[in-house]
């Protein structure tokens, strides 16, 4: 049976706290920075690390529109954190602002949606992240196979560019 591809369901356990803490995380780096030490490495780990958390452990709570839609809101969040960190010297280095990735959490989880129905056509399944040792994914169990890992390379890829390259210009 062919996955459907917007849809909404209760959020769940996982939904709730991941969105939980992400939001604890997001307040903390924003209202208590002085507390962070090394805030420049610690804004990096969060853009970088968000992008990734998305799509290899939150792949299956994305499915859901309304999930979804949360963290589209937590992508304009950033773009609110790119204007006011961007100025921030403490930030600078020699090939951009260590902010720069922030402003492309929206590219991200479109994208997410564009594979995922890509996904949905070529395979008839949904869209999960490559396995580790095991070639099970995390949430569904299913085999991953080759078009799987092709998605995975397409996103690192595209993020890698996004937030390295292009961020940095």
């Amino acid at each position: 049976m062919t996955p459907q591809f917007f849809y909404t369901d209760k959020y769940n356990t996982w939904d709730y706290v991941t969105i939980l803490l992400y939001l604890l995380w997001t307040m903390i780096i924003y209202i208590r920075p002085e507390r962070m030490g090394n805030m420049g490495g610690w804004i990096a780990s969060y853009t970088i690390g968000t992008h990734l958390f998305l799509y290899l452990l939150n792949y299956k709570s994305l499915r859901k529109f309304n999930v979804w839609i949360v963290w589209i809101g937590f992508s304009l969040v950033h773009i609110y954190f790119y204007q006011d960190f961007g100025a921030n010297t403490e930030f600078k280095r020699p090939n951009g602002s260590v902010t720069n990735g922030l402003q492309f959490t929206w590219v991200a989880l479109i994208l997410f949606q564009l594979l995922r129905l890509i996904s949905i056509k070529t395979q008839d399944a949904d869209l999960v992240a490559p396995a580790g040792p095991s070639r099970f994914d995390l949430w569904d169990n299913r085999r991953t196979n080759f078009i799987d890992y092709s998605l995975f390379a397409i996103y690192m890829v595209v993020m890698t560019v996004l937030d390295v390259v292009l961020g940095n210009n």
